[in-house]
């Protein structure tokens, strides 16, 4: 099953993005992959108990073999290994639009421009969309997979007051403090997005699912993105 037509996304644009952007032209073939799932998130947007009870869920209903995994910032150390890069670099880019010039002002340059880094994290995000199992957060997974079959993109969403009283809860923060955060991390990832693979990661035809976490809980979220993901019995070229 073509992931383009099943989710509704307009393929002409996905495809221009992942084949034409040199951060992710080797990851640009449409493949039979096991499941996999992305997350996309507004700022001010917790995953880190979201992403644990839907791994749990999905090995749950798993029959064995591989087990489930989330990556947001474990996906930092990931890259990291991989491609032999320090942590601190790795991080330092992390959805965010900065060139070599303002990584070396912050001592963090070590000679890879900002667009290679974005290249390593590409790669790093294909391999675990190779691999299967994997639960990416952020980092432009739901282009980097967008022509994967078995991907489930999902994207995270709250009304700004809502986002910005956690913020301020979880940061220790005042709330016009709190807005102003989450607006700048907002810009950020919408210019890393842009930057890197073209497009606008507010644009809802990029997912499979969108939820309004102002109004469901983490366990509703759960159950409906579960829901979409095929098993690994059932994922073309398992079975």
């Amino acid at each position: 099953m073509n992931p383009i037509k099943s989710f509704g996304v307009i393929g002409g644009a996905i495809q221009a993005s992942v084949t034409d952007h040199p951060a992710i032209q080797s990851t640009a073939t449409v493949s039979a992959a096991p499941p996999v799932v992305t997350i996309s998130r507004q700022a001010g947007i917790e995953t880190s108990v979201l992403t644990a009870e839907l791994a749990d869920r999905l090995n749950n209903r798993s029959t064995g073999g591989k087990s489930w995994k989330s990556y947001d910032q474990q996906l930092i150390d990931q890259v990291a290994r991989e491609h032999h890069l320090s942590r601190e670099l790795v991080a330092s880019h992390d959805e965010h639009d900065e060139s070599i010039i303002e990584l070396a002002m912050h001592g963090l340059g070590g000679g890879e421009p900002a667009e290679a880094i974005a290249m390593k994290i590409a790669e790093t995000i294909r391999h675990l969309g190779d691999q299967g199992q994997a639960i990416v957060v952020g980092r432009g997974g739901q282009s980097i997979l967008a022509l994967c079959e078995g991907a489930v993109h999902v994207r995270l969403i709250a009304p700004e007051p809502w986002r910005a009283d956690r913020l301020a809860e979880k940061a220790g923060l005042d709330r016009r403090e709190a807005l102003k955060t989450l607006r700048r991390i907002d810009v950020e990832r919408t210019k890393y997005m842009k930057a890197h693979f073209n497009l606008d990661q507010t644009d809802p035809l990029l997912y499979g699912i969108i939820l309004n976490m102002a109004q469901i809980g983490v366990a509703q979220a759960c159950e409906a993105i579960v829901s979409l993901v095929p098993s690994v019995a059932t994922t073309p070229g398992r079975g």
